[in-house]
């Protein structure tokens, strides 16, 4: 939950509201946000690195990128439900729409 502002002021704050509850520091991390409500985010924080080298290597093999989609938006759900899918030592779970 964020104070209420404007959507860009929000976003500014958004990684120091988190900064206590996160081990790395927030400028090597990406933050992903949905809005709730005018004061409720949902967030979702990645490590910046390994998308950008991700992102170099396509750019390398000449694939321009211009959308990414987090692998548990690929896992079905339905309301109500929680969906776990492992592949290999990985596994996402998906309890709700994002």
């Amino acid at each position: 939950e964020l104070p209420p502002g404007n959507r860009r002021v929000q976003a500014q704050a958004l990684p120091y509201a988190l900064e206590d509850q996160i081990l790395t520091p927030v400028d090597e991390l990406g933050f992903a946000t949905h809005r709730l409500s005018a004061t409720h985010l949902a967030c979702a924080v990645f490590a910046t690195e390994p998308v950008e080298r991700q992102l170099d290597a396509l750019t390398a093999a000449g694939l321009a990128v211009v959308q990414c989609v987090p692998d548990v938006l690929c896992t079905p759900w339905q309301a109500s439900t929680w969906t776990l899918v492992f592949d290999g030592d990985d596994a996402w779970l998906r309890t709700g729409p994002y």
